[in-house]
């Protein structure tokens, strides 16, 4: 799952002709929130994207 500002941006990116084609883990990091015994664990990826057009040029 992406945060909201990020959905926002790939999705910009995709009505603009762009597709996601891969996608790696940059980094994985376990957050505690000081008033909270929860632990999250968030995954940072890398998203490789192209144009799915290349007629445009």
């Amino acid at each position: 799952m992406l945060s909201k500002k990020a959905k926002g941006n790939l999705q910009e990116l995709l009505g603009r002709g762009f597709e996601v084609y891969d996608a790696v883990i940059r980094h994985i990091v376990i957050w505690k929130g000081k008033d909270s015994e929860r632990e999250l664990l968030i995954v940072f990826p890398d998203l490789y994207l192209r144009r799915e057009n290349h007629d445009d040029f």
